[in-house]
């Protein structure tokens, strides 16, 4: 395989890692949405809820 043709296919390969990674995240966003009470969420902040749980 040419070199272009690699780096076309690692680039390809990260794009669908990428929208994977957004599909899951808005999925599970939807499926447990924050109450209309608390400010907007800082997504750092939430990550760190999820690790802390």
């Amino acid at each position: 395989m040419s070199p272009t043709l690699t780096l076309f296919a690692i680039a390809l390969n990260l794009f669908a890692l990428a929208a994977c990674v957004w599909i899951i995240v808005s999925l599970s966003d939807r499926q447990y949405p924050t109450d209309p009470s608390r400010p907007r969420r800082n997504p750092a902040r939430h990550r760190a809820g999820l690790a802390r749980q």
